[in-house]
């Protein structure tokens, strides 16, 4: 599936919701994930939900390369599936 920047930063912010019982309105799509409270663990496993929904594997290493919502939604959006 190809999705747009907004899309996939809208599904990351819900489900980033949903992991840390934080209201949307409180995830900021420039904070870096580990200061929302995502350890590694919860951040392989985003990787793994978001790659199921992308319909194409999400590597884990990139968190570490684009480490908040937006760069990491603007990459995904770029890559092709």
């Amino acid at each position: 599936m190809s999705c747009s920047k907004e899309a996939i930063r809208d599904w990351l912010i819900e489900r980033i919701s949903e992991l840390t019982n934080l209201p949307r309105r409180q995830i900021d799509p420039r904070a870096e994930f580990t200061s929302l409270g995502l350890d590694s663990l919860v951040l392989a496993g985003l990787c793994f939900d978001l790659g199921s929904w992308l319909g194409r594997p999400v590597d884990e290493g990139i968190i570490w390369e684009y480490q908040d919502i937006d760069a990491l939604a603007g990459h995904l959006a770029k890559a092709r599936p």
